[in-house]
């Protein structure tokens, strides 16, 4: 942790400000430590990264991060093709928008949108996840001087009110038990005049998901993560082999037209480790929900935000 994240941070049970005690320090970075609150809570800072997490979780949160601990400590390799995927996510928002901003990874996992967001030139990025996960993100991203990683609850963010230019969240709010609740408790971050930004499973485009892949879900959630991943390896070979048929056949006219019609064509850019990674996540996550452009649209209405964007992504070849 940097000295002066603390600026940021606020007790999650009390918003109260909190005072640093130093344990370990290295240069600018504290390796070992204590945030102590006038309530009489205290969080510790191991190996860099703040600990908020509390101790008292429902199953499903808990399941959930162990599942994400176990993914993202995995696969937590970093790839180019992150950095237009990022985008493609943050749209119609650019890599512009980021210079000399405060931001908020809401769920970072391995960090890949905190890394380019940092690229982008914000000023602090702070990367938040609930799960383990955060040494991964930490590692990807501790040569970078204006990132942060915490440990932290989404539902008891850790932080002052209103001090992001751009809070944002990216595959996280479907997975938790309460997603509106997880949204609403962003919301108070983001600072008059800022932006605040959600990426959720729609239901529109997402059949094969919703009738397919969540019921075998109900099985595969259940395997031990290790022997899970290793069962993946034959959907995702599937994948590789559809999308190396569809680079052949998009090669010349007369078999272009077949080409469009391999399913996950999608993947065609990125390497065998990140599907292996997408097909992990799909038969390992505790929960997931679909949701509707007029539900979102909802959420947004009843935290008291009135100019907002709400569209359906799809995922570009």
């Amino acid at each position: 942790m940097k000295e002066r994240l603390l600026q940021l941070l606020a007790c999650p049970e009390c918003l109260h400000s909190m005072r640093l005690q130093v344990d370990k320090k290295e240069k600018e970075e504290i390796i070992e430590g204590k945030l102590i609150c006038p309530c009489g809570q205290q969080f510790p800072i191991i190996g860099t990264i703040p600990r908020f997490t509390l101790t008292q979780e429902t199953e499903l949160k808990e399941k959930t991060s162990q599942s994400f601990g176990f993914e993202w400590n995995t696969f937590h390799k970093m790839f180019d093709a992150y950095r237009e995927n990022f985008l493609n996510y943050i749209a119609p928002l650019d890599k512009t928008f980021f210079r000399d901003k405060i931001v908020l990874d809401a769920g970072c996992g391995v960090g890949r949108h905190t890394y380019w967001t940092a690229e982008f030139g914000a000023r602090e990025v702070i990367g938040m996840d609930f799960s383990d996960s955060a040494e991964a993100s930490y590692a990807n991203t501790k040569h970078l001087d204006n990132v942060h990683i915490v440990q932290a609850d989404i539902y008891h963010p850790p932080f002052k009110k209103g001090v992001f230019d751009y809070v944002f969240s990216i595959g996280v709010l479907h997975h938790l038990p309460d997603p509106e609740e997880g949204f609403r408790s962003l919301v108070p971050l983001v600072k008059s005049g800022g932006t605040m930004g959600i990426w959720v499973y729609g239901e529109k485009h997402n059949k094969a998901a919703r009738f397919i892949f969540e019921p075998v879900r109900m099985i595969t959630r259940h395997i031990p993560h290790r022997v899970l991943y290793y069962l993946c390896y034959l959907p995702t070979l599937g994948v590789e082999l559809s999308n190396r048929l569809y680079t052949s056949l998009s090669k010349f006219k007369l078999t272009a037209g077949l080409a469009r019609l391999l399913p996950l064509s999608y993947y065609v850019r990125f390497p065998f480790d990140v599907k292996l990674n997408d097909a992990f996540d799909v038969f390992a996550t505790p929960k997931s929900t679909y949701w509707r452009k007029d539900q979102i649209e909802q959420w947004y209405d009843r935290a008291g935000l009135t100019d907002y964007d709400v569209t359906y992504l799809r995922k570009k070849v």
